[in-house]
């Protein structure tokens, strides 16, 4: 059985009775008093009634249709409920079971209705995110994330917002790179005098920044064209350089006044294509000149090319290789080669313009080297009381300390760079390191050629002492007679006769300028003999003095004898100075 009625609805049924009750008694009597036939009432009765019941049937059969909408309501939105709320990452709390269907759908409706509203705020929010990361993918024209969930998960927007940022920081640097590139194009474009040649480069120029497509590809392409355009500006700049050399040599063989040359330079500046196209006229008007002063022209290649050769250390086998320098017939041909030479040498002295310096500042230090040996071998130096001995005796130290290590890194770098070009840097024809062995030889043989003929020297002047006496020392004027009393000078001439033959100290290995056998063949017997018994060093008093005995007379006899014994004892003489 069911559960009792509440008491409202008890009541209104009760109420209901009793008025169909009341009804039916009051329709019995009106039939009665219209004179219905009885036969008629139970059929009329049963229409009203069915009438009844029928409503009563289509009022229960329209409430049986709205629970089962209630409780397909139900079931739907249970289902989605518990798919949004999967969706969103949220939990879904039971129902009250004692909730009747009416009740169950409102509280089932209105919770879907709240996750709806979360799931709209998100889906609005990522569409915000992937708006603006599909404008970033297309500045950069890049690809935008892909993502197969309905409704976007928190590590959705973790992904989504990590890209953006990712593309925020693309985008900044590529667009740092388009300024960088525009800081380079404008000044390329000016330096040209051209404009901006297809859509991409006119938009890298005119388009307002954001507007233009950071890609990679527009990057690289822009990047490739300001090579281009560099590659073209440094062209130009080397061309107004070769130019305006070239004008100056045409200038300076043509003898083209000062005036002339700064008024032309002045006007071309920089090296523009309008610059270039000055430049280029004006060589070629002073060439047209040129052709027309052939041989002055030649003669004054010559002169440079000799200055070249010169400067590069070329053999005269190198320079005869060049047999156009001694031609005698001056034609616009033979220009050309002289031109063509000039140019090869130049070129091969500005690349080797590091190793030829070297090679000079060694030169430099040899000869500073020869310089200064040849000052310690001037006998005058010794006269000099400023400290130049000193001065010279610290440099000539210093570029003996140098010199080998010049050497020696020069030698370093030349065999780097015959490596780096496969063939033999040459120094006057030979290779360095044997042309520096020669000169080392060379410096032998001179410095062994001038021992030799300072020894025939010296032997010449004994000879010419032993025969005529030695040069006197004491200065002109008192020679003369020019100062002091007779008696001081009888006693400086026989000083200096005691000195042209007093014997020498046993010690410096040689004999005296005019040697005590000469004039005393006996005396020389006696002294060789004390010589050979007394040790090196340790001759008497007695021996080293016979010379300073010596008489006038005894001189004169010695002398004599010397007239007699004839070219054998001289050559006998200039062999022992030797």
């Amino acid at each position: 059985m069911g559960s009792p009625l509440p008491e409202s609805l008890a009541r209104q049924r009760t109420v209901a009775l009793t008025r169909l009750d009341a009804y039916h008694k009051q329709l019995l009597e009106l039939f009665r008093e219209i004179g219905v036939p009885q036969t008629d009432w139970e059929g009329r009765l049963g229409n009203i009634w069915g009438h009844v019941v029928a409503t009563m049937q289509e009022e229960v059969e329209e409430e049986k249709r709205r629970v089962r909408t209630l409780t397909q309501n139900i079931d739907e939105n249970g289902r989605r409920l518990l798919l949004l709320a999967s969706q969103l990452g949220q939990a879904v709390e039971e129902p009250d079971e004692n909730l009747s269907l009416l009740e169950l759908d409102r509280v089932l409706l209105a919770r879907l209705q709240q996750l709806q509203a979360r799931r709209d705020e998100v889906v609005a929010t990522m569409k915000l995110l992937r708006e603006e990361e599909a404008a970033l993918c297309t500045q950069l024209e890049m690809p935008p994330l892909s993502l197969t969930a309905e409704i976007p998960q928190e590590a959705d927007f973790r992904e989504v917002r990590e890209h953006v940022r990712m593309l925020e920081g693309e985008r900044q640097r590529r667009a740092g790179a388009l300024q960088a590139l525009r800081q380079r194009m404008y000044p390329l474009l000016e330096a040209l005098e051209r404009s901006a040649e297809g859509e991409l480069e006119s938009q890298a120029v005119w388009a307002a920044d954001g507007e233009f497509p950071l890609s990679e590809a527009n990057l690289a392409s822009l990047e490739a064209w300001l090579q281009r355009l560099e590659a073209e500006e440094a062209a130009n700049k080397t061309e107004a350089e070769t130019l305006r050399a070239r004008l100056g040599r045409l200038w300076a063989r043509l003898e083209v006044p000062e005036e002339r040359r700064t008024s032309v330079l002045a006007s071309c500046t920089g090296h523009k294509p309008s610059t270039l196209r000055v430049l280029r006229d004006e060589v070629a008007r002073h060439e047209e000149l040129k052709r027309q002063n052939v041989e002055k022209f030649v003669r004054a290649l010559r002169t440079e090319i000799a200055e070249l050769w010169e400067r590069c250390y070329y053999s005269e086998s190198q320079r005869a290789a060049f047999t156009a320098f001694t031609a005698k017939t001056f034609t616009e041909t033979l220009l050309e080669q002289h031109e063509e030479e000039l140019e090869r040498v130049r070129r091969y002295y500005d690349t080797n313009r590091v190793l030829i310096k070297d090679v000079d500042e060694h030169q430099k230090l040899w000869k500073k080297m020869l310089e200064l040996e040849e000052r310690a071998n001037d006998p005058a130096r010794y006269s000099n009381r400023g400290g130049q001995l000193l001065l010279e005796e610290k440099e000539r130290k210093k570029i003996a300390r140098r010199l080998p290590k010049v050497e020696s890194d020069l030698q370093q770098l030349i065999q780097r760079w015959e490596c780096q070009h496969n063939t033999t840097f040459l120094v006057h024809g030979h290779d360095f390191a044997a042309y520096i062995e020669q000169q080392k030889l060379d410096h032998q043989e001179r410095k062994e050629q001038e021992r030799v003929e300072r020894a025939s020297k010296k032997a010449n002047q004994l000879e010419h002492e032993t025969m005529f006496g030695a040069r006197p020392v004491t200065p002109a004027k008192r020679r003369q007679g020019g100062g002091g009393s007779p008696s001081k000078q009888r006693r400086l001439e026989s000083t200096r006769l005691g000195s042209r033959l007093r014997a020498p100290s046993p010690g410096l290995g040689r004999t005296a300028r005019t040697p005590l056998s000469l004039f005393n063949p006996a005396a020389a017997a006696n002294r060789n003999a004390s010589m050979a018994r007394t040790a090196p060093g340790k001759l008497s008093a007695r021996n080293v003095s016979l010379a300073s005995d010596m008489s006038y007379a005894e001189f004169t006899r010695g002398l004599q004898r010397l007239q007699a014994t004839g070219p054998a004892l001289l050559a006998m003489t200039a062999a022992r100075a030797m």
